[in-house]
This record gives structure tokens, sequence and C-alpha cells, in this order.
């Protein structure tokens, strides 16, 4: 039992963990910002040949979230981040900021 409300408490910080620094990064970009690590995205998309909706399945969001980070509507959460950083081999450091 002990152990169950230990791996919930660490669950719930990693989502905290998670909500606040999309919060970080998205006070401290403004939209040109957020386009370029949207063409960024796009940029792993195309050369991994994958439809948006194909995107979408692999990273678990819905095909329009896709569209937004793409366009620099949303900022990726760090769930994304990571999962981008992992399909593509691509720095998280990359997709943030590039070269």
């Amino acid at each position: 039992m002990l152990l169950i409300v230990v791996i919930g408490i660490f669950i719930i910080r990693i989502v905290l963990i998670g909500i606040i620094v999309r919060r970080i990064i998205g006070a401290f970009m403004n939209q040109k910002q957020r386009a370029d690590i949207g063409k960024r995205i796009r940029v792993i998309r195309e050369e991994l040949n994958k439809t948006q909706i194909e995107m979408s399945k692999i990273l678990k969001v819905q095909q329009s979230a896709i569209s937004k980070l793409e366009k620099g509507d949303i900022t990726p959460t760090v769930d994304i981040l990571l999962a981008l950083n992992r399909i593509s081999e691509k720095s998280i450091d990359w997709i943030l900021c590039g070269d």
C-alpha cells in the first residue's frame, strides 16, 4: 500500500513539473520563437516521412495539436519534447533553440 502511495506522489510531481516547465517556456516565448520551434517540429516530421495524422498517433495527441505546434500557436509539452527527441534523435536544445 505504501508503495502505491509513493508511486502516486511521484507521478503527481512529474505532472506538476511538466505543467510548470510548460508555463515557463510559454511565458518567455514570443510568437516568432514559437513559430521557429514549429518549423523544427515540422522538419522532424518530414524527415520521418510522417503525415500530421501519423505523427499525432506517435505522440498520442490530436492531429490539430500537431498543426498548432507546427504553426507556433502552442508550445510543446515536456512529454512532446521528450518523444520528439526519442523518435528523431534531435536534441531538445535543437528543437527549442535551433542550431
